[in-house]
């Protein structure tokens, strides 16, 4: 009977003793709560929505970000890579077919990609679809991907890797510099860095930019016809995104999100005030920027000075 309480004893002792340890550790635990976001790897508005390509397919909100919803037609089925608005046109750029909205996302149908090797981006500006080809020059369609047209005159070079609209003026970046077009795409004249590789270009009224990784970054004020080397010069060596609001320049270079302005003297990376580990892209949006980062999107209303996480709705599939 003796040893008998005495076990009983020391198996009371032995809890109580457990629990003093055991229960501070645990109270120094909390649920983490936020940063739950797909990885948003490129985002783009119309007059009303925000459309965002996570890994898992494409997600919207309507109230600039405060709540994602995803897009079943384009959710979970589909390899999307990127998004390109005019209007409340969207596109959604994907392979083997690509998809179109015309009426702000209610509603998707398939695009035909044109009958190119390698597809490497598509856009639309005022209802004409732009494809940029790994070999086969760009294609153009006035009918939405029904019917294809190559554009081949004045290239030097058939590889495109990347397409920029605005207006009647579409820029393309080539592994032969830069080509521009006044006239909506029908022919292309050569502008910049003729014989170098230039692998992103960004457009918007009439502030055009271009990186190459050989080159770095060039800068153009009059809508893509005459460009200057632009200082600073980034300390990255790629470029996914750029985005230019009042005076501030902003470019995803992938391990950070650099800015600067046309009075600075270098650039300085964007503090989210959370763990980001990539930036992909970024957006303005009316008065607001949006970032799309591994830790799906950030959104900033004074200029890039702080960021809030706009997550909700944005849940991994995953977990």
């Amino acid at each position: 009977m003796n040893q008998l309480y005495t076990k009983i004893k020391l198996t009371v002792l032995a809890l109580i003793i457990f629990q003093f340890i055991y229960m501070p550790a645990k109270a120094q635990w909390q649920q983490v709560t936020g940063l739950q976001g797909e990885p948003a790897y490129w985002i783009r508005g119309t007059s009303n929505q925000l459309f965002m390509v996570s890994s898992n397919g494409v997600l919207n909100s309507s109230n600039n970000g405060n709540q994602w919803n995803t897009v079943p037609a384009l959710y979970l089925t589909n390899e999307v890579e990127s998004i390109s608005t005019s209007g409340d046109t969207i596109v959604a750029y994907a392979y083997p077919d690509s998809y179109i909205s015309t009426n702000d996302g209610q509603t998707w149908s398939v695009i035909n990609n044109p009958p190119a090797a390698q597809i490497n981006s598509m856009i639309i500006e005022d209802g004409i679809l732009f494809a940029a080809t790994g070999g086969d020059y760009v294609y153009r369609s006035t009918n939405l991907g029904a019917n294809w047209i190559q554009i081949t005159q004045n290239f030097n070079s058939g590889y495109i890797y990347s397409l920029a609209s605005e207006g009647t003026t579409i820029l393309a970046c080539t592994d032969d510099g830069v080509y521009r077009s006044n006239n909506s795409g029908q022919a292309f004249t050569q502008v910049l860095l003729p014989g170098t590789a230039v692998e992103k270009v960004y457009l918007s009224g009439n502030i055009a930019m271009i990186f190459s990784f050989s080159m770095g970054v060039y800068k153009s004020s009059d809508n893509g016809m005459n460009w200057i080397p632009y200082q600073p010069l980034l300390p990255f060596t790629e470029i996914r995104d750029f985005c230019v609001s009042g005076n501030k320049i902003f470019a995803a270079a992938v391990d950070l999100m650099m800015v600067t302005d046309t009075g600075a003297l270098n650039w300085t990376a964007v503090n989210y005030n959370q763990d980001i580990d990539f930036s992909f892209s970024i957006h303005k949006k009316g008065g607001s920027i949006f970032a799309g980062t591994n830790r799906g999107i950030f959104s900033s209303s004074d200029q890039g000075l702080s960021w809030t996480e706009t997550n909700d709705g944005i849940i991994p599939v995953g977990t």
